[in-house]
């Protein structure tokens, strides 16, 4: 099930045509499991299963296989997804889906946007220098308004270090988008 074909449905819902220049990013994030330290960011690892889980049902596969499937480590990249399209659904435009502009502008803030497949040809950037963004994310060391992370922001009350990743993304979109 944790397929090539599970793969580039994950690379639709953010952008075939965005991602064709970030296959090495995006699977790199794709092999990176997801953990938490903070109380409930755990639901973030299920919202990226329950993503798993929807594709698994709407590729038929019994449910046996299904339960196994919620077994599997979560992701970097399926967590993203999946708050990808709580802000998506938070965000509601009538006309279409926004999933792969969220999904990017987390990526950008993570500081992974010149990540290109041209660049990891070159050399300028590597699996450690991903792995390095990534951890300053997953282990907080961000700093305090959240710079570093999925969800940066300008002015808080609290240490975006100790506040969990949904109501940190709740607090980006109030002050970026409301």
């Amino acid at each position: 099930m944790i397929t090539v074909e599970y793969f580039n449905y994950l690379l639709e819902l953010v952008g075939i045509d965005f991602s064709k220049y970030y296959t090495h990013l995006l699977n790199i994030l794709f092999m990176i499991n997801f953990r938490w330290s903070i109380h409930n960011d755990d639901n973030r690892a299920l919202d990226g299963i329950d993503i798993r889980y929807n594709y698994g049902q709407e590729m038929g596969v019994s449910e046996r296989s299904l339960q196994e499937l919620t077994l599997v480590p979560c992701s970097v990249m399926e967590v993203i997804c999946g708050l990808a399209i709580r802000m998506d659904e938070i965000m509601r435009d009538p006309e279409r889906r926004h999933i792969d502009r969220w999904f990017w502008e987390m990526i950008d803030n993570l500081g992974l946007i010149d990540f290109t497949d041209d660049a990891f040809e070159r050399g300028q950037w590597n699996l450690q220098n991903v792995e390095e963004k990534v951890d300053i994310f997953m282990d907080r060391t961000y700093d305090e308004l959240g710079h570093g992370g999925l969800f940066p922001r300008n002015h808080c009350d609290k240490n975006q270090k100790e506040v969990e990743l949904f109501a940190q993304m709740n607090g980006y979109l109030n002050e970026n988008y409301c």
